[in-house]
C-alpha cells in the first residue's frame, strides 16, 4: 500500500512540474485525488481536461496514462491512508505533499 500510495505524490509533483508556477494555486483548487470514487475522479479529470488540456496537455496524459495505478487509491480512507496511527502519518510522506504545495 505504501508504494501505492507513494506512486500518488509522485503523480501529483510530477503534474505541478509541468505547470507554471503561476497556476499552481488554481490547479490545485481541482483535486482529482480527493475523489470518493472511480466515477467521480473521471469527472474531475474531465473538469480538469476542460480546463487546462489547450495549456497543459502533458498534465491530462500523466493522468491518463497512470490511471490504472491511481484508481485503487481511491479505496483507501482519505483520512489514514497509510493505516499507520496518527503519530507515525508523517512517516508515510504525507507532509511532504503539504510542503510541496506549499
Amino acid at each position: 500500500m505504501l508504494c501505492r500510495y507513494r506512486h500518488n505524490i509522485h503523480l501529483l509533483r510530477n503534474s505541478f512540474k509541468y505547470a507554471s508556477k503561476k497556476d499552481w494555486a488554481q490547479i490545485a483548487k481541482d483535486p482529482i485525488y480527493t475523489a470518493a470514487s472511480e466515477a467521480e475522479a473521471l469527472d474531475r479529470l474531465a473538469g480538469f481536461s476542460g480546463k487546462r488540456e489547450k495549456r497543459y496537455p502533458a498534465i491530462i496524459r500523466l493522468w491518463e496514462n497512470a490511471w490504472p495505478e491511481f484508481v485503487p487509491f481511491l479505496q483507501f480512507d482519505r483520512e489514514n491512508p497509510c493505516g499507520r496511527p496518527p503519530a507515525q502519518i508523517p512517516a508515510c510522506g504525507i507532509t511532504a505533499l503539504g510542503s510541496y504545495l506549499g
